[in-house]
């Protein structure tokens, strides 16, 4: 399953990699990844809702801002998928 923690792994994973050897990236394509949701509403812990959050709203947030400045620089693109 999709983590957070695993999410901020692969972001400081590539970005060295990135920063040493591209000149410019052209395009970001963020796909949420984690559907935990299954069940009545009430029934559903809320950790999951925070779990749920926290990977693809807040993961797709963090990885947007890590390479920003890098498309900016390239008048590049941020593409999300849901």
């Amino acid at each position: 399953m999709l983590t957070i923690i695993y999410i901020k792994f692969l972001v400081q994973s590539v970005f060295p990699f990135l920063y040493g050897f591209v000149t410019g990236m052209w395009a970001v394509v963020n796909n949420a990844g984690l559907t935990a949701l299954f069940g009545e509403a009430e029934f559903v812990p809320v950790d999951l809702y925070h779990k749920c959050m926290d990977v693809n709203l807040y993961g797709t947030v963090r990885t947007i801002r890590r390479f920003l400045y890098m498309i900016r620089e390239s008048k590049g693109i941020v593409f999300c998928l849901y």
